[in-house]
């Protein structure tokens, strides 16, 4: 027996109706478990009900529309964050404890954008993990939450990250060894 209030007649309508009323707040709950930021689980749970009232005529079993509406949420939620990475511009101010990694503050235009061209191109784990990090502010735990990524790992990714950049600036000949 199917969990949908309506037969084969079903409009559109009816569809989106069903799925907005049942699912909104559970694609919103899981958004916000995954980035605990109201405002981008608002926009995840909108985009994730979008994406369900359109494709639900591909669902192949209709019965785990929550399940599959459950992973689109989640699925969502990384894609919002990895675009909100790749807009983020990069200020070499944004990365200001120098002590333990191998930014620095500098005047030259010219090494900032060779900055962040570097950092721009980091493979991924690497690219999200510097820029939630340094440009986000975000804390180690959150970045684990959200990437679904132990705490150890990030911790290795950054300190790895640091050091690929670093090596970069010297091959360049912008900083020494």
């Amino acid at each position: 027996m199917s969990i949908f209030p309506f037969d084969k007649n079903k409009t559109h309508d009816d569809i989106a109706e069903f799925i907005f009323k049942n699912y909104y707040k559970t694609a919103y709950y899981i958004a916000y478990r995954y980035c605990d930021n109201k405002f981008i689980a608002e926009e995840a749970a909108q985009e994730t009900i979008f994406k369900a009232i359109n494709n639900f005529d591909k669902l192949k079993e209709p019965d785990k529309l929550e399940s599959w509406l459950k992973t689109v949420a989640k699925n969502t939620v990384f894609d919002i964050l990895r675009k909100m990475i790749k807009e983020k511009t990069y200020d070499i101010n944004d990365f200001e404890d120098t002590q333990i990694n191998p930014f620095f503050i500098v005047e030259n235009k010219e090494i900032i954008e060779e900055l962040r061209q570097i950092i721009r191109n980091l493979e991924e784990p690497y690219h999200a993990i510097i820029v939630l990090y340094y440009c986000e502010d975000m804390k180690i735990k959150e970045i684990s939450s959200i990437l679904n990524i132990s705490e150890g790992t990030i911790k290795s990714i950054l300190y790895r990250s640091r050091d690929k950049i670093k090596r970069e600036m010297i091959k360049r000949g912008f900083i020494e060894e």
